[in-house]
């Protein structure tokens, strides 16, 4: 009896080493599955995390070439250009987009101290050179880069001419000095003296320039008689 006993526990013994290994092996086999499922999560999310950080890219490449273009739309327009028409040039319905960008461009100018600046009209936007630098690089431009404010004084001058320079100050105020300034510089306008002042008209180059109907010749009576 002792011998069975012995033989028994023996086997018991066997018995419980085997169920031991089978025990671990599954566990294992669990733990690894698991360790597998994992890497699978974290390959997952790595490669998720790359077509964001792809997309986020492709995306902000976007919007810089979109800043370009608008910067480039602003540069070239010689007169005020309306949201609306950046945006349809952009190929863009989003007006809200446009005008950040162009803000954003504002801004960057801004805090450059660069001499030019974009300015928001009636009639849209304008990139100028600063009011304060035009009368030093007017002479480098066509009449199509100039200012408003040159442009207003120009047509006052074509439409009034001969016009003493005493009557455009008073109609455009002192800043008109500068803008005529510009304009002699420029060759659009002549200017003789008559008294303590100017009769200003303009000349050949204006013509050339805008045409005959430009001119609106009209008796003026500030110089009868």
């Amino acid at each position: 009896m002792e011998e069975e006993t012995e033989t028994t526990e023996e086997e018991q013994g066997e018995l419980n080493k085997e169920l031991n290994e089978n025990l671990n092996k599954e566990l294992n086999k669990e733990l690894n599955e698991k360790i597998d499922e994992t890497n699978g999560i974290e390959e997952e999310i790595k490669e998720t995390k790359e077509e964001i950080e792809k997309d986020y890219l492709a995306e902000e490449k976007k919007i810089e070439k979109l800043r370009q273009l608008v910067e480039s739309i602003l540069f070239m327009s010689p007169q005020p250009i309306a949201l609306k028409e950046i945006a349809s040039i952009c190929e863009s319905r989003d007006l809200e987009l446009i005008s950040e960008l162009i803000d954003a461009l504002k801004k960057d100018l801004i805090e450059r101290k660069s001499g030019i600046e974009i300015v928001r009209e009636t009639e849209g936007y304008r990139m100028q050179v600063l009011s304060e630098l035009e009368v030093k690089v007017s002479h480098l431009a066509g009449p199509s880069r100039f200012s408003k404010g040159v442009m207003k004084t120009m047509a006052y001058i074509a439409f009034k001419q001969p016009v003493k320079q005493s009557t455009i100050i008073k109609f455009r105020t002192n800043k008109a000095y500068d803008e005529i300034k510009i304009l002699e510089e420029q060759g659009f306008i002549s200017r003789e003296k008559a008294g303590v002042t100017y009769v200003i008209k303009t000349t050949k180059k204006f013509l050339q320039y805008f045409g005959d109907n430009a001119i609106r010749l009209k008796k003026n009576p500030e110089f009868e008689g």
